[in-house]
Formats: C-alpha cells, structure tokens, sequence
C-alpha cells in the first residue's frame, strides 16, 4: 500500500470509529477490523521484534523453570485471530507445555480464526475457545458518558465541563463491578465446565483497554465542534476526555485482575501484559500515558495479595514510519513514529 492510500485509508477509519460510538461492540470490532489488524499486517516484523518475541522469550524462560504436570492448562485472553503469543517460532512453542488451552475473546469469528490457525502447528493440546466480553459492561458505559457530554452541550466549552467530574464518572461507570464479576465468571464456568487454571495469560496490548471509545469520542468531537469552536477548547475537551479514559483503564485493569485471580489454580500463574505509554519519536508531542498513576499497579496488586514474581519493561515499536494525518481539518499525531513502554508481570498469589 503506497503512503498515500495508507494515510487516506488511516483518516477513513479514525472518521468511522465516531459514528459508532452508540455501540461498544461495534466500536470494537471496526476498530479491531479497521485500525488494529491493518497494523499488525502491516508493521508485523516491527511487532514481532519489539513485542511477541521477546514476550514469548519472557514467557518461555519462566516456563521452563517451573514443574509443569500433566493436564496443566492454558487460558489465553484476547488472542485475537493471530494468537501471536503461542506462534511456533521453531522450539514449538508456548502452546507444547500445556494440555489444554482455552481461548478467551470477544468475537465468535476471530476465535474460531485463532483455533484454526492453532490447528495449523499439529499440537496435541486440546482447543478450546470462549467468547466472552470482559469489558462490555463497562465499555458501554463508556460510550454512553461520552454520547452524553456530547448530546448535551451546545458548545465545546460545555462538554469539557459535563467530562470534569472524572473521578465520579468513572466510579460510576463501575458502580456494580461485583455483581458484573460474578455474571462473567458464572457464564466463563458454564462454557468451560468450571476449569481453572495453571497459566492465563492476558494481553491488553493496544485494543482491551478502553483505547477504541477514547479514539471514537475524539472523531465524534472534532466533527462537530471542529469548525466551531478555538483549537485551545477542543484540547480542553480532549484533555477531560482522555483522564476519563485513564481512570477507565485503572478501573478496568482492576477489575480484570479479579477475573483472572478468580480463575488461576492455587499454585498457578498470571502473566499479564499491557501498554502503558505511547511516545513519539518526536520530542514536541506529547506523551499519553494509559494509566493516571505510575503506582496504581503496584497498589493494585498489594489490594490483591498478588506478588509479582518476574517483571519485564518492553518497548514496542509501533509504527516506525511517521506521517501526518487530518481529523476534520485538525491535525493527530496517532500515525508519527512512536513506540509504546510495555509492561510484562508475571503474578503469583502472595504467600500467606
């Protein structure tokens, strides 16, 4: 694909992901569809040096020095259709250790892509998937404070001021995270006959968090306040938009812990992997982290009697070539060179 299609084909997708933000679902999966995949096919040597191998390398060496049984099993989240992570690269593999390995995704079509192309490397691990959405609960809701800063606001002002109670907005958005907690766990038991497991690994790279609505409500803002209100206004608006989002992602990542503790076999293991700053290779953009508190992990897990046995930083290289893009006349900096810190923890429970 030559630079300008590629840039035209860019604009096209952030522009779609703002008429969908009514639907967390089919936010998701335009996103998945239309900026995630054509990414990752695009730039899959960069990820593949920067991301999968090292991770699997991480993964692979913490394998090896454990004692692993018959019937060990392996829950998967969010492998998307590439199940990047379990790709034989000529050792066979991640998915040779376990017994069983259960597939845990939002969409029926890309596990179903995912067990197909697992099938591929001949393994005598028995496939399971489950499709399951962690986080549409939560999404929706999401969206829906958005769509209304939005819908009530005659001015950019006014939606920069409706998205200022942040703290609030987000606590309300998981007001019932208990009961939600256990609705998922009571349907993920009854599709996998109440397994646990020895391994789950969960990879919230770029597309679990809430980075498709954040992305949505931007596209939603600029068409239309773009032409109405000062740049200096919209920034405001984005700057409320985006703590909103990071607040999401804390409680979020939070609740996703819980899950996954709530699944792990006693002496079992979480590796849990996550983006938690996007830098530019230029100095005079500015960075976005994922998260509102550089703690909030290490708090989180302490909360949790989650040690943290292994801890690995990365630094995934995204898009290596840098170009400019227009959203309604504004210039984003989502496509210059950048690359993202990485986050790799290996979690244990605390020994009592």
């Amino acid at each position: 694909m030559n630079d300008v299609k590629f840039r035209s084909t860019k604009e096209d997708a952030l522009v779609s992901l703002g008429a969908l933000l009514s639907s967390y679902a089919d936010l998701q999966t335009q996103y998945t569809s239309r900026v995630h995949m054509p990414d990752f096919r695009t730039f899959s040597d960069t990820w593949e040096s920067s991301l999968y191998l090292p991770i699997r390398n991480e993964i692979t060496a913490v394998l090896k020095s454990r004692t692993f049984v018959v019937g060990d099993s392996l829950l998967y989240c969010a492998p998307g259709p590439h199940t990047p992570l379990l790709r034989n690269v000529g050792d066979g593999g991640i998915a040779v250790c376990f017994d069983t390995i259960t597939l845990l995704d939002i969409d029926d079509e890309a596990l179903r892509s995912a067990k197909q192309l697992l099938s591929l490397q001949d393994l005598s691990a028995k496939i399971d998937i489950a499709a399951l959405d962690l986080s549409g609960p939560f999404g929706q809701r999401l969206c829906e404070t958005y769509l209304a800063a939005l819908r009530s606001a005659e001015t950019a002002e006014q939606v920069a001021k409706h998205l200022a109670p942040a703290h609030s907005l987000a606590s309300s958005i998981f007001s019932d995270v208990e009961q939600v907690l256990a609705q998922l766990t009571e349907r993920f038991d009854t599709i996998t006959g109440g397994r646990r497991y020895n391994c789950l690994l969960s990879e919230m790279i770029a597309s679990f968090t809430g980075t498709a609505v954040w992305l949505a409500f931007r596209s939603a803002l600029y068409e239309r306040f773009a032409s109405k209100a000062p740049l200096e206004e919209l920034d405001a608006c984005l700057s409320a938009g985006t703590l909103l989002w990071q607040l999401y992602n804390e409680h979020f990542l939070s609740f996703h812990l819980d899950f996954l503790r709530g699944q792990t076999e006693r002496d079992g293991f979480i590796v849990l992997v996550f983006d938690t700053c996007k830098v530019y290779d230029l100095a005079a953009l500015s960075s976005l982290p994922a998260l509102r508190q550089d703690t909030f992990v290490l708090d989180a897990l302490k909360s949790r009697q989650l040690q943290i046995a292994r801890q690995k930083t990365l630094c995934w290289r995204d898009h290596p070539n840098g170009f400019d893009v227009n959203l309604y006349g504004i210039p984003v900096s989502d496509f210059q060179a950048h690359t993202h810190d990485v986050e790799l923890y290996f979690l244990e429970a605390a020994s009592s």
